[in-house]
């Protein structure tokens, strides 16, 4: 394993507190959160990105996601009865994990629109329970005729698929240039 790189004078000023901080904190913390409790002037940004890197080949790593920072173990890590949420993904039909897969890539996106990029037509019966999983939620509506709603993903579809974030997904041009199957729309 390489070693450490030297934290720089302001993590070791404030790096102990700031993680004191998120580890105590029972949701993620923002950046806002992390620059009212150092120093004026300082980038709560650069710390939490020292802070991350410092962390990222150990057990217990620095994360971002959608809501914030927080402290997660990495998956390698867990034993196996700890890793049950890969189970549950296998619960998911292929149908749904199609369309969850489709919704990640092109989110916010429309009933409409996932059944013209799949090529398919997909029952409210399957977006309802991919809502009761927890892996979507209903987004905006559409400005102009019909108002349709939209759907994303959810910060517990992220955790499911040990993500840290939308963008760490392969876009469809890399998984065309991987000759995997992607559905694309029209």
């Amino acid at each position: 394993m390489d070693a450490l790189p030297t934290p720089s004078d302001f993590a070791l000023l404030h790096g102990a507190e700031v993680e004191a901080f998120i580890l105590a904190s029972p949701d993620p913390v923002t950046e806002a959160q992390v620059a009212a409790r150092i120093q004026e002037g300082s980038s709560a940004a650069a710390l939490l990105r020292e802070l991350a890197e410092r962390t990222k080949d150990r057990a217990v790593r620095l994360v971002r996601d959608a809501d914030g920072w927080r402290y997660a173990v990495d998956p390698a890590f867990l034993p196996e009865a700890l890793k049950a949420p890969a189970r549950k993904a296998r619960e998911l039909s292929e149908a749904a994990l199609a369309t969850l897969a489709f919704v990640a890539l092109y989110e916010p996106v429309t009933l409409a629109e996932i059944e013209r990029g799949r090529g398919v037509k997909v029952s409210r019966a399957l977006l309802d329970k991919l809502m009761e999983a927890g892996m979507i939620r209903p987004g905006i509506r559409r400005t102009g005729t019909g108002r349709a709603a939209t759907y994303s993903t959810t910060d517990a579809f992220l955790a499911h698929f040990r993500l840290d974030a939308l963008s760490d997904m392969p876009t469809p041009e890399e998984l065309l240039s991987r000759d995997l199957p992607v559905d694309t729309p029209e």
